[in-house]
């Protein structure tokens, strides 16, 4: 699978998620065939680290809500492996 592929999928899989939660942005403006308006910008945007940026970015990751004043967070897929 493409990282094109992945990304499509991921998106249709989290509009489902939207509209099973009732929660999707748009879910009031249906067209007359039932269409949603798109909630996700076309195409996306992979940005790949170098090692060496690996630090930085979880530090970064890790303290930003808390520079928002909100609380810390800690995913258990923000890590670095070796």
């Amino acid at each position: 699978m493409t990282e094109e592929q992945f990304v499509i999928q991921m998106k249709g899989a989290a509009i489902k998620q939207l509209l099973r939660d009732e929660l999707h942005p748009y879910a009031h403006l249906r067209d007359s065939k039932g269409r949603l308006p798109k909630c996700f910008v076309q195409g996306h945007w992979a940005d790949y680290l170098a090692p060496e940026d690996l630090d930085r970015t979880i530090k970064y990751v890790q303290e930003n809500p808390i520079k928002l004043g909100l609380k810390a967070q800690r995913w258990p897929f923000v890590t670095r492996r070796e």
